[in-house]
């Protein structure tokens, strides 16, 4: 009754199939001409939107409860249709939104970066994880990650997510892996100057402090264990006179230079150790001959040049020398042979001193 020739209507309604089925059918009739103006007649044309609307219908279930925030943007990111859930979480009302640009609510100094990785969108492919701090209706900025899909018909879904905890949870963890990994740096630090105060003090408690030189301890242990061929004892002649006329600095400076001028000569023939205040001995793992050789060229070296003691003065210093190859231990004293060679060393030491000094005297 309504149409008239060259009007059309549309609408939207429901058909009964024979068995009873509703369709949804969109709907479009038009009036034909006909005589005195009256309508001669009507085209119907009928589309089954059955299927649509019913995916409408679903779409609108999932937009209504989901708890994530959809969207239906445009292809330049603005809001065509949102769901609920952008009030409950960020919230904005959707009459706040429609219309509005998705990038107008983003945090200034994320956008430039977010709208660069968008464009994917725009060049039909889909945009995953677009991190961005997204403005809360109160003013206070959330972290949102987008996911949407590309543009289609000028229109993309979106689905975004508010993961402000989980940011704030990953900074929490980072600055937590930097404390621990400073704490790891420190203790790494911590254990190597362990490292180095146990080898010190292993060093201390092996060797003479001023010479460096094996200590009396250390040098007896170290000759138990290394079955030595030969012991030679040496003493500093005259060293007393030194520390009483040019003091014991310079004494300090004499036991140096005669430590490394002995250890010099022995080489790996010979273990150099001091055993007391000018008194040093060498146990020798190269057959008594050969030994005794060295033993000498000990005696030669520490005189062979004089020994500089600062302040432009120098001093001719000598020692006195004792040897003696390894002796068998006497049968009352089986396990003793170490201290019977070293006395028999020692004996012959005196022999070189009474002898004038500067000078070796063997066993």
């Amino acid at each position: 009754a309504e149409l008239r020739p060259g009007v059309s209507i549309q609408r939207e309604w429901l058909y009964r199939r024979p068995g009873g089925e509703l369709l949804t059918i969109w709907v479009t009739i038009s009036a034909l001409p006909g005589e005195g103006g009256a309508p001669g007649g009507f085209v119907f044309i009928g589309r089954d939107v059955t299927a649509e609307r019913e995916a409408e219908r679903d779409r609108d279930r999932v937009f209504a409860y989901s708890i994530d925030m959809l969207a239906i943007v445009t292809g330049r990111g603005r809001f065509k249709r949102v769901s609920p859930a952008w009030e409950r979480t960020l919230g904005w009302k959707p009459e706040e939104l429609i219309g509005q640009s998705l990038w107008h609510f983003v945090h200034p100094d994320d956008r430039e970066e977010q709208i660069a990785r968008a464009r994917a969108v725009l060049e039909g492919r889909d945009a995953c994880d677009l991190r961005g701090r997204f403005r809360h209706a109160d003013g206070s900025w959330r972290w949102v990650s987008f996911n949407a899909s590309a543009a289609t018909d000028d229109e993309s879904y979106v689905v975004a997510r508010d993961i402000t905890d989980i940011v704030r949870a990953e900074e929490e963890m980072e600055e937590t892996m930097e404390v621990l990994r400073a704490n790891a740096v420190a203790l790494e630090e911590q254990a190597a100057e362990l490292d180095r105060l146990r080898i010190e003090a292993e060093y201390l408690a092996n060797h003479d402090a001023l010479t460096g030189a094996l200590n009396r301890r250390a040098w007896f242990h170290q000759a138990a264990i290394h079955a030595p061929t030969a012991i030679a004892i040496f003493d500093i002649d005259y060293f007393k006179k030194i520390n009483d006329t040019y003091g014991h600095p310079a004494g300090d400076v004499v036991l140096r230079e005669v430590a490394r001028r002995l250890e010099a000569a022995a080489g790996e023939a010979g273990v150099v150790g001091r055993i007391g205040g000018e008194e040093f001995a060498v146990f020798f793992t190269v057959p008594a001959t050969e030994a005794k050789e060295i033993a000498l060229r000990c005696v030669g070296e520490v005189a062979r040049e004089p020994v500089a003691i600062g302040g432009g003065l120098e001093l001719q210093v000598t020692v006195s020398g004792g040897f003696a190859p390894w002796q068998p231990a006497p049968e009352d004293r089986p396990l003793d042979a170490l201290s019977v060679t070293y006395e028999a060393a020692d004996r012959a030491l005196y022999r070189a001193k009474e002898a004038g000094r500067h000078r070796l005297a063997a066993a």
